[in-house]
Formats: C-alpha cells, sequence, structure tokens
C-alpha cells in the first residue's frame, strides 16, 4: 500500500484520503565527481572466487508517509531473511518527508537527486531493485509487492567485480577515510562505483496508519554521498581479469550523527543497474 502523491503542502489531507496518483519525472542529475586522497590500478596474477552477488534496495520513505512503516517492515524481512546478500538504504526526500517540530530533518540533496535521477513513482514506499528498469515496469520505483521478486531474481545473478571495504575514523571521531578495493573476476564494461554513509537506529516521530509515534528508530538512513549519487567512472584501462582498484575517499561527519551506528556501502553498476555492492561498520 503506497502514500499517494499529492502537493509537498496537503500532509493532512494526504493522512485521511488518498485517492490520487502522481508521476513525478526529472532530469538526470550531472555532478562532480569526488576527489581521490589515493587512486591506484594493478593487475594481480592471483584471481580471487567471485563474491556471492549482492543485491541494493534503495528505500523512497519519510516520516509523514502513513505507509511507510510498511515498507521499512519489508525491507527488514527481505534482509533477515537474506543474510549478506541484500543491503537496503532508505532515502528521505521532501514528499511526505518534512520533519516534525523541533527535529533535524533526514532529507538530503543525496536523496533528492536520486529521486530526480531515477523518474517518477506511484507514492511511497517505494524501492530501486538494483537500479535496474523492469520491462513492464511504468517506474524503476516499485511498488511494495515487487520487492521480494525482484530482489529474488538479482540474486540469481553473479557479479563479475569483487568489492571490499573499509574505513578509519579521526582521533576527533568527526572525519575519517573510506578505502575501497575493487577485483575483477571477469570481463566487463562501462563500469561506475558509488560510496555512501547511513546510519541505523535513528530516533524521529514517524506517522504509523494515522498516529503520530514518538522516539521511531530509522534504519539504513542515507546520510551522504561520497561520489555522486550516480556513481564515479573507472580509468580508462580493460575491465578484465585481475583489474585491481584501490580508492580512498575522506568524508566528514554533521553534528548529530552517530558514527557508532553508521556504516559505509560501495556498489558498481553497468549500464543496466547495480552488479555488485558491499558494507562495512563505519570506522572498521
Amino acid at each position: 500500500m503506497h502514500c499517494y502523491r499529492f502537493t509537498p503542502y496537503f500532509f493532512v489531507a494526504i493522512l485521511s484520503l488518498m485517492i490520487f496518483s502522481c508521476e513525478e519525472e526529472g532530469p538526470a542529475v550531472i555532478l562532480d565527481e569526488a576527489e581521490t586522497l589515493s587512486d591506484t590500478t594493478y593487475i594481480t596474477s592471483t584471481i580471487p572466487s567471485a563474491q556471492d552477488k549482492v543485491v541494493l534496495m534503495e528505500e523512497l520513505t519519510g516520516v509523514r508517509c502513513p505507509n511507510c512503516p510498511d515498507g521499512h517492515q519489508e525491507v527488514e524481512s527481505i534482509l533477515s531473511n537474506n543474510p549478506g546478500r541484500v543491503l537496503a538504504v532508505a532515502v528521505h526526500t521532501p514528499f511526505l518527508g518534512q520533519p516534525f517540530p523541533g527535529e533535524p530533518s533526514l532529507i538530503t540533496q543525496a536523496g533528492i537527486d536520486m529521486e530526480s535521477t531515477f523518474g517518477g513513482y506511484d507514492g511511497k514506499p517505494a524501492s530501486l531493485i538494483d537500479r535496474v528498469s523492469y520491462p513492464g515496469e511504468q517506474y524503476r520505483f516499485l511498488g511494495l509487492p515487487q520487492w521480494v521478486i525482484r530482489v529474488n531474481e538479482r540474486m540469481m545473478e553473479t557479479t563479475p567485480v569483487n568489492i571490499d571495504v573499509a574505513s578509519t575514523l579521526s582521533s576527533n571521531g568527526n572525519s575519517g577515510v573510506i578505502s575501497a578495493s575493487m577485483t575483477y573476476t571477469d570481463v566487463a564494461s562501462d563500469h561506475r562505483f558509488g560510496i555512501l554513509l547511513t546510519e541505523n537506529e535513528v530516533a524521529t516521530t514517524q506517522i504509523v496508519g494515522s498516529i503520530e509515534v514518538e522516539d521511531y528508530e530509522q534504519e539504513h538512513v542515507l546520510r551522504s554521498y561520497i561520489t555522486p549519487v550516480t556513481g564515479q567512472g573507472f580509468e580508462e584501462v580493460a575491465l578484465e581479469p585481475g583489474r585491481v582498484f584501490e580508492k580512498d575517499f575522506a568524508f566528514d561527519l554533521e553534528e548529530g550523527w552517530n558514527s557508532d551506528n553508521m556504516e559505509v556501502i560501495v556498489w558498481v553498476s553497468d549500464a543496466n543497474g547495480i552488479v555488485h555492492a558491499a558494507k562495512s561498520k563505519l570506522g572498521e
């Protein structure tokens, strides 16, 4: 069940009368690439075994969306049923996402860019599944009933690249460095990579049905993208078995973020969608 889209200011009516649907189309977002602290590529003679393909869910959600807790529960069910095979990002955007008085906003510019880049949706909750555009679907953002079906399909795919990610925090805990290693086990082309930060256990007020629930724990909250949301290109070298990319990126944490509850996600995509993803706890 969706929260259907009205104007951004029609929150009160939308809780009692959800009879319209909407489209949200936007132009592709072109952003500057992030600057790497170090950037190395080489060929290794020892090609590792391929990792199992990991699926990435990017869920549009909002604190004022009465049906979004259903989406949160579905995401947690998918994660628990497929340990280590699925990663989730909760993307809070202005539609039904404006914070309650006195509470910090979970909306990010990265989320707005993502919503604009990947086009329309019928309402929230809605999710990208590996950013794939599925035949027969009107939108790339899919409604909740499609999530399990598409995740199961994507888990059957293989990936040509292994991803390993680690990070360190500065002594004051306000910044750090992310180290991503991507090793190719098969031939590939036209790949990009993305790096982002998420936070778990973020307490906010959340509309659940018709009730305002205080101290609702938001999980997998998108905090920031280190790269552009559409990813960043690799050097112009052949993506062949044994090709390794090692990249370091600096990051800063904003006031109010709890680094103990944060994770780093790295993904690699081709022209059809995300081919693999990996995560690690921030600071490990």
